[in-house]
């Protein structure tokens, strides 16, 4: 999952998400879930046009995402896989 979080009165205390987005399919997430703590997507980075989400993670080496789709504007999914 990633986990988005907005706010407009700042960002001191607690917050929780205003939107979760799976970018694993279960079978995926699964299979890379030794622990608890273990499973999911390790590396996000979003481009310089601000339109383009990367993640990464051991069992889906690199799938690029539109910003809209992550932030709430539109349903998540993939635009391009590497695998």
């Amino acid at each position: 999952m990633v986990h988005v979080y907005a706010s407009e009165e700042g960002w001191k205390g607690r917050r929780t998400p205003s939107r979760s987005v799976a970018v694993l399919d279960d079978e995926s997430f699964l299979r890379g879930r030794a622990s608890v703590e273990e499973g999911g997507p390790k590396g996000l980075d979003i481009d310089r046009s601000n339109r383009v989400v990367a993640v990464t993670c051991q069992e889906q080496p690199l799938a690029f995402y539109g910003l809209s789709s992550i932030v709430g504007r539109r349903a998540a999914e993939p635009e391009f896989s590497v695998p």
